[in-house]
């Protein structure tokens, strides 16, 4: 009956619903686990005498397809369920970790089954991500791709996960966000405080999911966003995307609109602690460092031997600047250590405080070619959101945006408006230049990204040899901007 009220509320109030099936803890004896009190326990009534025989087990999976057979026929008719998701962080059960082609067929049997049985022929998806995914992400039934992330640097993880996951040519869901530790929902210094209670990592984080052509949800509902009365949060971006579809003018990623120049960004992709990295050198190619996929967020230090990666980055400082760390935690006992080298020689080594999170290690760089190594040269480990060579000329503003030969969706933001960071105050009168337009005359309308959100300012601008250039209205933090024929 509680799912009942919940599917009506949805649809009165026309939010969308993705129904997640089951949960990891369910089938995991070590990550949340319930499955001391699960029925289908032996020791509890049930048969199975150890959790990951529920991907195997042919009564397990009778019983997993009739309760399956009640839900569509109870919820199905709804036009509020959005994607049916078959199990919240997968690679959580004790399945995943001790016999993971199990669980992908598993998939693939239930994916099957629900398209079979489901009239209205629902998505099927599952989460979350990381490696091993790319086998439940390629099953031709599994019909949306997600990613869970929580940490820091919101804004270019997400930029960076959706390029990498846009190859399964399947639409991509940014299914949970946080920041990592769960700060939200505890008593802060400032400036997180304020950025806590405005909703900054919330803002950020569905303004960028947006522009990647995905749809970004902030997890801590019941802790944070509820009890701070923080939906207002989302009424800029519902007006910027009122009456728009998208999907009608085949949008490609944008090209960089804002002046100055560009920070690079290296995201370690491989999430799970014990993913061994595959690669150890990295060499910048265009905006990126190829190979990051295969290396993982985990820096290792003695005590997981075997684990650890101390990469190495090669590229070309055009100008002096520093190398940021961004660490979304480290461990909480032994001696944690970060040592930085360039060209081989020491310039950083400093013991860091256990249990720290969400905290930025900035290391000056000189300019000309380099190989910067970080290594962790003590016993435990560090969990890192991303290492960014930024020259010092680099611009406090980037951009991600949205566009093809006639029309642009662009949102610049300040690189410095992130939680535990200080933004850079109010810009003036700064050029934003879109690229690739058809020459002609175009409308532009600027968008305020908070409060009641909407039209801030509006003209028109000139697109030569496919260009546009306009000028925009003084602002702090961010903007959106639409370009239109």
């Amino acid at each position: 009956l509680r799912l009942d009220r919940y599917v009506e509320i949805a649809e009165q109030n026309e939010i969308s619903i993705q129904l997640c099936l089951q949960h990891h803890g369910q089938f995991s004896t070590s990550t949340n686990p319930d499955y001391n009190d699960n029925p289908y326990r032996d020791a509890a009534g049930g048969w199975l005498s150890n959790p990951e025989q529920f991907f195997t087990d042919a009564e397990a999976i009778r019983y997993t397809k009739n309760k399956y057979r009640y839900i569509v026929a109870r919820w199905g008719y709804s036009t509020s369920i959005f994607a049916w998701e078959l199990f919240n962080e997968v690679e959580y059960t004790n399945g995943w970790n001790n016999n993971r082609a199990s669980v992908v067929k598993w998939h693939d049997t239930m994916a099957k089954y629900l398209h079979s049985i489901d009239p209205y022929q629902h998505p099927v998806t599952t989460s979350s991500n990381g490696r091993g995914f790319e086998s439940l992400w390629n099953l031709p039934d599994i019909n949306l791709v997600q990613e869970h992330y929580y940490g820091p640097d919101t804004i270019h993880i997400f930029e960076r996960v959706a390029s990498i996951l846009a190859g399964y040519n399947k639409p991509v869901i940014m299914a949970e966000f946080g920041l990592g530790g769960n700060p939200e929902g505890k008593r802060q210094q400032e400036p997180m405080a304020t950025q806590l209670r405005e909703g900054l990592e919330m803002h950020n984080g569905i303004w960028a999911a947006f522009f990647v052509k995905s749809g970004g949800h902030m997890w801590w509902w019941d802790s944070y966003i509820d009890p701070c009365n923080l939906y207002g949060v989302y009424t800029p971006l519902a007006m910027y995307a009122k009456n728009e579809n998208l999907a009608d003018y085949n949008l490609i990623k944008a090209q960089r609109a804002v002046s100055g120049t560009k920070a690079y960004y290296a995201i370690p992709g491989l999430n799970a602690f014990w993913d061994a990295s595959t690669a150890k050198e990295f060499t910048i190619e265009g905006d990126y460092f190829d190979g990051m996929e295969n290396l993982s967020k985990w820096l290792h230090g003695s005590s997981q031997e075997k684990l650890m990666s101390d990469p190495n980055f090669h590229l070309n400082m055009p100008a002096g600047g520093n190398l940021k760390i961004h660490i979304a935690e480290a461990a909480a006992k032994g001696d944690n250590k970060i040592q930085v080298l360039v060209n081989g020689a020491a310039v950083y080594d400093k013991v860091q405080t256990n249990r720290a999170r969400n905290y930025i290690i900035t290391v000056p760089l000189p300019a000309g070619t380099r190989t910067v190594q970080i290594k962790n040269t003590g016993d435990e480990w560090f969990r890192i959101t991303s290492y960014v060579f930024a020259p010092a000329d680099a611009s406090a503003l980037e951009s991600i945006g949205l566009s093809n030969n006639e029309r642009a969706y662009i949102w610049i933001y300040d690189v410095n408006s992130q939680y535990g960071q200080t933004d850079s105050g109010t810009f003036h009168n700064e050029p934003m230049t879109v690229k690739g337009l058809e020459d002609g005359q175009y409308s532009v309308e600027v968008y305020a990204t908070r409060g009641t959100g909407g039209v801030i300012a509006s003209g028109t601008a000139k697109s030569s040899s496919g260009t546009l250039t306009y000028t925009l209205p003084d602002f702090t933090k961010d903007i959106a901007v639409k370009v239109r024929p």
